[in-house]
């Protein structure tokens, strides 16, 4: 008869093989283990893309059982054997075509990086803000920032308030022209108010009263590219910075290397890498490795070559 330890052991030496998470499950739920259960419905959710309804149904469920299954002794070895929540997984990857797959994605970011629940896109936002559209449709995407930024715990939001600083996200009115997505009436990221009904209208950056500049291509984008600057901030431990010639082509050629609009990334097991791909010749490029399992394995040794130099002591 096997053991779980000899399981997991198993399970660490082939861990694409998915049946043989199927035996555990049924091994440990034979004996009444609520991780068996967790095994079921992660790998109910292996199959579903993190842009669709059937992976957004059963996560509050997995995220009830995962935080149960950490406070265990050896939880935490167990979900690291198992993959489950112990670092950050690549999911920008995944094809999304619209707004509602696009913030799924950045939601889902934020949830592995930082190790927070967040629940699905699409909750209501106090009527106030519907009141900024005058009488038309406000833009599902910008709803969205309201309920994204309502929803991040208090140590994300400190993170995400370095970058669209000097203000907490807020959307409000700034002028005849424009709302405010986050900043003051100094400085502010800002979409033009004939665009407040669009799907995913764009973003500029504005300054006092002046025209505002074209930054970003969508509303997704913007919050994308704030979400990846804040899991940079939040890499305390191992974090690099540098300027290289057309980031664009270097990160595109890493496993994991994809376009989002105007923000090229590559991802891996516990890291990011990430840069404005439209300033070709002097655009900072940011590696940034997670901190969510500090006692487990080197993820340094994942790591690209490429960019090692970057996060070396």
């Amino acid at each position: 008869m096997k053991t779980a330890e000899q399981f997991l052991v198993a399970i660490e030496a082939r861990p694409s093989d998915r049946s043989l998470r199927a035996v555990f499950a049924d091994w440990l739920m034979e004996r009444d283990d609520i991780r068996g259960e967790l095994i079921v419905a992660e790998e109910e959710a292996w199959g579903h893309a993190p842009t669709g309804d059937a992976y957004w149904r059963g996560k509050t469920n997995r995220d009830a059982l995962r935080q149960a299954i950490r406070a265990m002794p050896d939880g935490p070895s167990f979900l690291r054997a198992l993959g489950y929540g112990d670092r950050y997984m690549p999911v920008l990857g995944t094809p999304a075509a619209d707004w509602r797959s696009r913030w799924r994605l950045i939601r889902e970011l934020t949830i592995r990086w930082f190790g927070v629940p967040l629940p699905d896109v699409g909750r209501p936002i106090d009527s106030k803000y519907h009141a900024l559209a005058e009488g038309r449709r406000l833009s599902p995407s910008i709803a969205e920032w309201i309920a994204f930024a309502d929803d991040l715990p208090t140590r994300v939001l400190a993170g995400v308030e370095q970058i669209v600083s000097p203000a907490r996200p807020a959307v409000a009115r700034r002028d005849d022209s424009t709302v405010a997505l986050a900043g003051s009436g100094y400085a502010a990221y800002v979409v033009n108010r004939e665009a407040i009904s669009e799907d995913d209208p764009p973003v500029a950056g504005a300054r006092l009263s002046g025209e505002g500049t074209a930054l970003f291509q969508t509303v997704t984008e913007f919050a994308l590219m704030t979400m990846l600057h804040a899991a940079f901030l939040s890499a305390s431990s191992i974090r690099g910075r540098t300027s290289v010639e057309r980031p664009r082509d270097l990160l595109l050629q890493l496993p994991g290397g994809v376009e989002f609009g105007n923000i090229v990334v590559a991802e891996g097991r516990g890291w990011l890498a990430f840069a404005d791909h439209t300033r070709d010749h002097d655009a900072p490029l940011l590696v940034a490795l997670d901190d969510l399992d500090p006692a487990g394995p080197s993820i340094r040794d994942a790591l690209p070559p490429q960019l090692e130099p970057i996060v070396a002591d």
